[in-house]
C-alpha cells in the first residue's frame, strides 16, 4: 500500500522560498484499473459506445452499397449512369464518341456520405 503523504525530496528553492515540489501534498492514489472500470460501468459511456458502433455499422453499409453501385455501372452504358447523377452532361455524351466514365468516391474525412466524382474519357473524335 502506498503512503498517503509524499516525503520532502527537494531543499529550499530560490530566495529561500520552499519549492512547490517540496511542500507536503495529500495524495490519494487509486489503481488505474479501478478508475477505468468505473468509467466503463457508467450508463452514458456504455450508451455512447453503442451509438458509435451503430453509426459505424450504418456508415459501412451505405459505403458498401455506393461502392457496389459504382462498380456495377462501370461495366454498363456510361450515358445511363451519368444521367442519374448529372443529366446535363449526360446529354453531351453520344454513343459515337466511344466514351467511358470512371466513378470514384471521395471527399473530406468527417463528411459522410462521401461525394461522387467522375471523369469522362473519350476515345473517339469529338466534334
Amino acid at each position: 500500500e502506498r503512503p498517503s503523504r509524499l516525503p520532502e525530496p527537494l531543499p529550499r528553492g530560490i530566495a529561500g522560498r520552499p519549492s512547490p515540489a517540496s511542500q507536503e501534498r495529500d495524495v490519494s492514489v487509486q489503481p488505474l484499473e479501478v478508475t477505468v472500470k468505473a468509467r466503463r460501468a457508467s450508463k452514458s459511456y456504455c450508451a455512447s459506445r453503442i451509438q458509435r458502433a451503430w453509426r459505424s455499422m450504418s456508415d459501412r453499409r451505405i459505403f458498401e452499397a455506393l461502392k457496389q453501385l459504382i462498380s456495377f455501372h462501370q461495366r454498363g452504358d456510361p450515358m445511363l449512369m451519368l444521367r442519374a447523377f448529372n443529366p446535363q452532361e449526360a446529354q453531351l455524351l453520344d454513343p459515337a464518341m466511344q466514351a467511358h466514365v470512371r466513378f470514384r468516391l471521395g471527399g473530406a474525412w468527417p463528411t459522410f456520405p462521401p461525394l461522387l466524382y467522375y471523369k469522362i474519357f473519350v476515345h473517339g473524335p469529338v466534334v
